[in-house]
């Protein structure tokens, strides 16, 4: 009967008298603690009994920390600042001694561990009843947990409560008769034998999700921080820190992180307020996780208002902080991808207006010349000299037209699908000549030289001579159009790897650097001083640089302002 009346009369005591407590009398009620149910004298609970100046130091430490975050916790949930300062601090001054109740934090995380504790403390507040002393189980300092935890020096363990105890200030109040209930608590069969530790030694794979992405870690307590550093750094993840609000702004602009993880509970501007921030001055999609030592309802409808995308409970358990990190990044890149798209669209959209004036306007132009030139004729009643002078005219602007149309109906084929090629050996020298006699007439009558030697001894190379033909005719029609004085010099030379290169040189004016890399786009041109005219339509180079790696060569150009241009096709040799 001596259980079951402690059990109907114990109280939990929140006023306590300056009495010092004997440390034999301490030891007897965490003896009495360790027989709980699922544990051992050595398993995974622990308790750090705090008295004296100790206690002094920690009551000051909790007043000082509490301060610090009350002002930042005026926006935040109503019951964290209740718990903290009404429930805390006034029980905690009073008691002669505190004992911190921890468990031991496995990678599984602390469930199961839990209600083993639970039951511990359920057994030292009976023992105290039993000494004649008063004692509380206060849960509201776990909200500080990971301060505690850096203030003791303990790591890789989860706060679970403080538990103050001491002799009543008064006789505690008589209770209300209700009915007798029955409690078990313990085996008398228990082994001595310790349970084994977990580790906390993470064995983390680098992860798809975490490869190339960088983290923001907001945390002004280190082991948190560190051990959250930890996992995000095992998983591929690129890891950035700061402690305070006003650095993850800076740092948000400076680094551009993917994810940023912070802690509701920062001093001066909390996780809420950082989250608030950040949203204001969000430009795309950045993912906000924020933890806490105390996960309730409100916090996490909180966080939500604030803009925050989730939050998690601390001590973080390794899995939940990747899945969570994983399933943001994952979000976010979705969200890229469709902001990209989208822009991507618009550019297409933007150059396939430009595209359809460019070759409107290019196939105007010959037109335009080939009914001028058969109009005069037929207005002058077919006149012998005026034949003889405007059906040159008419075919030219012809064969400008089909060549236009070629180098479309081409280069779409060769985008669209691997080109019908007949890779034989051809003479290098055989397609030189063809070209110099189709370019002569367009550098005579530019007042150019064109100077087109066939290599000696002969060269050949693996290709398709029709290909080559006309990848060779566009590189030298193209120089001369740019080259307004001087000449184009065209040769061809061994190369390295088995390779013949194709060169054209000219004295033109040459092509800026930042354009280089533009030239063989479809209809990419360089930019022509003011008032010249455009010429051609951008897409000879296409074609080259698609033939050329259609045929397994590659082309290179190299070039210097007011020095001309040097194009390159290197094919491989026969």
């Amino acid at each position: 009967m001596e259980l079951h009346d402690a059990l109907l009369h114990r109280r939990s005591i929140r006023r306590f008298a300056p009495d010092p407590i004997a440390p034999e009398v301490i030891e007897r009620l965490v003896e009495a603690a360790h027989w709980a149910p699922f544990g051992t004298r050595e398993d995974d609970r622990l308790f750090l009994a705090l008295g004296g100046e100790k206690k002094a130091e920690f009551v000051a430490f909790l007043e000082q920390r509490i301060a610090e975050l009350e002002p930042a916790l005026r926006e935040a949930s109503p019951r964290q600042l209740l718990v903290l300062g009404r429930s805390v601090l006034p029980v905690v001054r009073e008691a002669p001694v505190i004992l911190l109740v921890y468990t031991l934090l496995a990678e599984e995380g602390p469930l199961l561990a839990l209600g083993s504790v639970g039951a511990a403390v359920e057994n030292l507040l009976l023992a105290a009843h039993a000494e004649g002393l008063g004692a509380c189980w206060l849960t509201g300092a776990t909200y500080l947990a990971d301060d505690i935890e850096q203030f003791l020096g303990l790591e890789g363990m989860q706060l679970v409560g403080l538990v103050p105890v001491g002799y009543p200030s008064a006789p505690p109040p008589q209770p209300k008769p209700r009915q007798s209930r029955l409690y078990w608590r313990g085996f008398a069969d228990r082994s001595e034998a310790p349970l084994p530790r977990p580790s906390r030694t993470l064995d983390l794979a680098e992860s798809a999700e975490g490869r190339g992405a960088t983290v923001l870690l907001v945390d002004d307590t280190p082991p948190a921080r560190d051990f959250m550093a930890h996992v995000l750094r095992g998983a591929g993840y690129q890891v950035a820190h700061c402690t305070t609000g006003a650095e993850a702004l800076a740092l948000a602009d400076e680094r551009a992180p993917d994810l940023i993880v912070a802690d509701a509970l920062l001093a001066g501007m909390t996780g809420y307020q950082l989250a608030m921030r950040l949203r204001e001055k969000q430009d795309g999609l950045l993912p906000i996780l924020l933890t806490t030592t105390s996960y309730t309802s409100q916090d996490e409808t909180y966080a939500l208002q604030a803009g925050a995308d989730a939050m998690l409970d601390k001590p973080l358990r390794p899995h939940r902080l990747l899945a969570h990190a994983a399933s943001l990044l994952r979000v976010k890149r979705l969200y890229d991808q469709v902001q990209q798209d989208k822009l991507d669209l618009e550019r297409l959209q933007e150059e396939q207006r430009s595209l359809t004036h460019l070759i409107v306007h290019d196939l105007r132009t010959p037109l335009t010349s080939i009914l001028g030139a058969l109009r005069v004729v037929i207005d002058n009643d077919y006149q012998a000299d005026l034949l003889h002078e405007m059906l040159p005219m008419a075919i030219h602007a012809s064969d400008t037209m089909m060549g236009l149309i070629n180098d479309l109906l081409d280069v779409a084929k060769m985008e669209s699908s691997i080109p019908d090629l007949d890779l034989q050996p051809v003479s290098v020298g055989e397609i030189m000549a063809q070209v110099r006699e189709l370019t002569l007439g367009a550098a005579t009558e530019r007042g150019l030289e064109l100077d087109m030697t066939p290599p000696h001894p002969p060269l050949e190379v693996e290709a398709d001579a029709g290909f080559l033909r006309r990848a060779l005719t566009n590189l030298v029609g193209n120089a001369l159009k740019f080259t307004y004085e001087g000449g184009v010099r065209v040769w061809a030379e061994p190369a390295a790897e088995g390779f013949i290169a194709l060169r054209v040189q000219d004295t033109g004016p040459g092509i800026p650097p930042e354009a280089l890399d533009r030239i063989f786009e479809k209809f990419g041109q360089v930019e022509q001083p003011p008032g010249a005219p455009r010429v051609g339509t951008g897409l000879g180079l296409t074609f080259v640089k698609l033939a050329t790696e259609s045929m397994g060569g590659h082309v290179e150009v190299e070039s210097e302002l007011d020095h001309g241009s040097t194009f390159s096709v290197y094919l491989p040799r026969a």
